[in-house]
């Protein structure tokens, strides 16, 4: 192979494997609404936007409102993570979390307060 080639090859590899997404498991409490898709991860002050496969089949959302809120849920899923930034929603959001996979999702209960309003 000539080495303009080899060189050529060798950056795509690269790229390629740098663009790879690492998943790892992530629960926390999740809302979504008009415009908003706020995820808070456990143990962070952070608040990401959630995008990717979602799937919560148990849990119900009455509401008939579009611009309302939807259920505040507690979820588990694996999923990757991007670096710190503005994402989401006019950049409101740290990170950007996409699902793959949704391992259990709840609607959350009375005694649990998540906070949403920072």
């Amino acid at each position: 192979m000539k080495p303009l080639a080899q060189l050529i090859l060798a950056i795509c590899l690269a790229s390629t494997n740098a663009q790879a997404e690492e998943l790892a498991t992530y629960s926390g409490y999740f809302v979504s609404g008009f415009e908003t898709s706020s995820f808070l991860p456990d143990k962070t002050k952070e608040r990401w936007w959630l995008t990717g496969n979602l799937t919560c089949p148990d849990v119900r959302d009455e509401t008939k409102d579009i611009m309302a809120r939807g259920p505040i849920l507690y979820i588990v899923v694996r999923a990757s993570v991007s670096e710190k930034g503005r994402h989401g929603h006019l950049g409101a959001y740290s990170r950007e979390v996409k699902v793959s996979e949704t391992i259990s999702c709840r609607k959350v209960r009375k005694d649990e307060k998540p906070n949403f309003d920072f």
